[in-house]
């Protein structure tokens, strides 16, 4: 459906299969959207950006109570600047910039 809906924009390009297969021969990436759940808490999504380069996670739930994997990977890690924004009131995003 992507592929069809995307046919002639050569500016795009449509990847099937696993995300890390995919995106590693590619990258280093300035910016990643980093929207497939595994992807949130694997270490080797860092190596697909450089220093300076940007992350944005979405689909999380503010104030959300127990043990949280993603806002700890992301927001504790030494290698991140990262922060939580609301997005509306029921909805958050981590927004992080890779520091090394």
């Amino acid at each position: 459906m992507a592929r069809e809906a995307l046919t002639g924009h050569d500016s795009v390009s449509v990847l099937e299969g696993g995300w890390w297969e995919q995106l590693s021969p590619l990258a280093p990436f300035d910016f990643l959207f980093v929207d497939v759940h595994e992807a949130k808490t694997d270490p080797r999504v860092l190596d697909l950006a450089e220093p300076g380069s940007l992350f944005v996670l979405d689909d999380l739930t503010p104030g959300r109570v127990g043990p949280d994997p993603v806002r700890e990977f992301w927001l504790a890690h030494p290698h991140l600047a990262a922060t939580e924004i609301l997005t509306t009131p029921r909805t958050a995003a981590i927004v992080a910039a890779r520091l090394r």
